[in-house]
């Protein structure tokens, strides 16, 4: 290729898939929790139960299985010359890049730590009925990741690539509740901002951030609601009528994602609400 090429369609599909000849990972974890449940929450007027949990982790995966990113193998092929990055690339009669085969392989390392917090609490059972509710927030304080030639990767927390962000901040809180055979729940979803690099679409209006050339994903948020009934039906039956993202929230525009336009991997589907119907038969 001549210097100062430049692909013609940033849009490339990726071929991936299983690998015979994987090795297992192997995972270094060291974590420390407290639990407090302290006494004035428990079988009072305003409590049955009250529970808050935080818990420190870090963890190293050593031989992590994961699918190389198009652009380190498209960088590696360049820098080494190794047909095992450059003999996944294929390229059309033009010269252009049509295709990565880029299957799962064992990277070098995965360094990554943060902390969960946790809050339970169970209210006494009212005339209305019994309610729980829980929030269960996670936050990363880092992500680091090498190649098995030892070249850094580059997921970063808060950072979109390839298809797939790590949000720093993620929680859940939910209300539940349940009288007689009749239960429901009200849920909210949150995830924090993200970035990605704009690359060849900087000059475009959807780069938000054009002078650093950077796209921001803003932070989401999504409520989703379910109702159901139980029945002794088959020894013990519940069916549910549930409908994920109440408010019809889209997901961020994705510039760097391919074909989509959004990262699958974080967001609900574009398009609205995702109404369902479950049932969950015990025999």
């Amino acid at each position: 290729m001549p210097g100062g090429y430049t692909q013609p369609n940033p849009q490339i599909s990726v071929l991936t898939g299983g690998n015979i000849n994987l090795a297992p990972e192997l995972a270094e974890s060291v974590s420390a929790g407290l639990v407090w449940s302290p006494a004035f929450g428990r079988g009072t007027g305003w409590s049955e139960r009250f529970d808050v949990e935080v818990t420190w982790y870090k963890h190293r995966v050593t031989g992590a299985i994961q699918a190389l990113d198009a652009q380190t193998q498209l960088d590696l092929c360049v820098a080494t010359l190794d047909p095992t990055y450059c003999g996944g690339i294929s390229r059309n009669n033009t010269g252009a890049i049509s295709e990565f085969s880029n299957f799962l392989t064992n990277l070098g390392r995965i360094d990554t730590r943060g902390w969960d917090f946790d809050v339970f609490w169970t209210l006494p059972t009212m005339a209305s009925g019994q309610y729980l509710l829980s929030w269960r927030t996670s936050l990363v304080d880092s992500y680091f990741a090498v190649g098995a030639d030892g070249a850094r990767q580059p997921q970063a927390v808060g950072r979109e690539v390839n298809n797939s962000g790590i949000p720093k901040w993620s929680s859940n809180l939910a209300l539940d509740w349940a009288h007689a055979n009749l239960f429901g729940s009200w849920s909210v979803r949150h995830v924090s901002s993200l970035w990605e690099e704009c690359g060849p679409i900087v000059a475009f209006e959807v780069c938000r951030d054009q002078a650093a050339g950077i796209n921001r994903l803003g932070s989401v948020t999504y409520h989703d609601a379910r109702f159901g009934v139980r029945t002794d039906w088959l020894g013990g039956s519940r069916f549910s009528l549930g409908v994920n993202n109440v408010f019809e929230k889209e997901p961020p525009i994705c510039v760097s994602c391919t074909l989509n336009g959004y990262d699958a991997s974080l967001y609900d589907i574009p398009g609205g609400r995702f109404w369902y119907l479950r049932a969950e038969i015990e025999f």
